[in-house]
């Protein structure tokens, strides 16, 4: 009777380990792409994506396609990449910010009112997060930041900071910004943190820039304005430093595990291990974007190259003109490269299916939920099988 009973609760273990892992797909980063990197990792990976594939992406066709007003003149938003959340589309519409049915292109919501709204858009725990500054004003630099629910667009809470925000961050519950204020004496580079359930102001780093979009084992990077030190990794919930470097290093993204930034720095690029600060390796190449799927680190510059994650060691490079920011999902990596597509293996770099059907296409793609999200800086398009 114990063996039954061991083997019976064996079984019932997995059955709920194994329950737990699909409600995680289906209510967890498999839904969605909820920062401009997938998450705040900022990798340009999305592990969760198995509808989109090789097998399926040549009978991808076009769904809808959004050409959102830009807003008041001078004041303008461009179509930037959009954000894929609870079978919603998040993006900049009408100088406001806009929710759409994702497997139709449908307006959900749209919310308008705001001046000068950030290139930068997140979705955290139900809310979408944007920032402003006032618009043609002489006087007023200060920045606001507005959570809107997910579901319906209204604001819940609004946060006003000081400086223009132009760079933000979330993860853990924290959303961390930075903020540049024309007409202050002194002080003029402001990191600031914020709860993101109620935009509570958490700590504040002043003479600090934010050093790059990316959150690894709860730590964002930041470097000095002043001249005070080279680049420190702090606590999200804190900001308590973890380790100094002399050097100063930009984070463009980092391993899906967080354990290691991926950084840009002098004349080229590496890996740093996150708790400790240690250089991993390095490589001396210039680098304008890196993405990285936890085997490889894609980094496109002058062409296109993949490099392991372990050691730096080069596996391939593919020449592209001006190749945007590369994007890993579904077996698949997907960069642009002078208004086109490319649709490559992520293990050779070689091209594997043809992206002309696609259309032009700037910047990075976001997959996500079996679709292809593209831009072409006027439009954003849909693509599904």
């Amino acid at each position: 009777m114990k063996t039954r009973t061991r083997v019976a609760g064996a079984v019932l273990g997995v059955v709920a380990i194994l329950t737990a892992a699909v409600a995680a797909r289906a209510t967890g980063p498999a839904a969605g792409w909820t920062q401009d990197g997938y998450g705040p990792g900022n990798t340009g990976y999305n592990p969760y994506e198995d509808a989109l594939n090789l097998s399926t992406v040549d009978g991808a066709r076009l769904r809808w396609t959004a050409t959102p007003r830009p807003g008041v003149e001078g004041c303008e938003t461009t179509p930037e990449p959009p954000l894929v959340a609870g079978e919603r589309v998040i993006m900049f519409e009408n100088g406001g910010v806009g929710a759409r049915e994702a497997r139709t292109g449908r307006r959900l919501w749209l919310a308008t009112g705001f001046s000068y709204l950030g290139k930068t858009l997140a979705v955290v725990d139900g809310l979408v997060i944007a920032t402003e500054t006032s618009c043609h004003s002489q006087s007023d630099y200060e920045g606001t930041i507005t959570a809107l629910d997910l579901r319906t667009g209204r604001p819940v809470w609004r946060s006003r900071q000081s400086g223009t925000v132009d760079k933000l961050v979330a993860g853990s519950g924290v959303l961390v910004t930075h903020g540049f204020c024309y007409v202050c004496d002194e002080d003029r580079n402001q990191v600031v943190a914020y709860r993101v359930s109620d935009g509570v102001k958490l700590w504040t780093r002043n003479s600090a820039d934010l050093a790059g979009e990316v959150v690894a084992s709860a730590r964002v990077l930041l470097s000095s304005t002043n001249g005070a030190f080279g680049t420190q990794a702090v606590s999200l919930r804190g900001g308590a430093v973890g380790w100094r470097s002399g050097r100063v290093w930009s984070a463009l993204s980092s391993t899906p595990a967080g354990d290691r930034f991926l950084v840009g720095g002098g004349a080229g690029f590496g890996a740093i291990d996150s708790r400790s600060g240690r250089v991993v390796w390095s490589v001396r190449s210039t680098v304008e974007s890196l993405s990285c799927d936890g085997r490889r680190v894609f980094a496109a510059g002058p062409g296109l190259a993949a490099y392991g994650v372990g050691d730096g060691r080069r596996l391939w490079r593919r020449a592209l003109a001006e190749p945007g920011r590369p994007v890993r999902a579904g077996g698949l990596l997907y960069a642009t490269g002078g208004r086109a597509l490319a649709i490559l293996s992520p293990a050779t770099g070689e091209s594997v299916a043809p992206g002309r059907r696609y259309g032009a296409a700037v910047d990075h793609v976001v997959v996500a939920g079996g679709r292809l999200f593209t831009t072409d800086a006027t439009s954003i398009r849909a693509f599904a099988p």
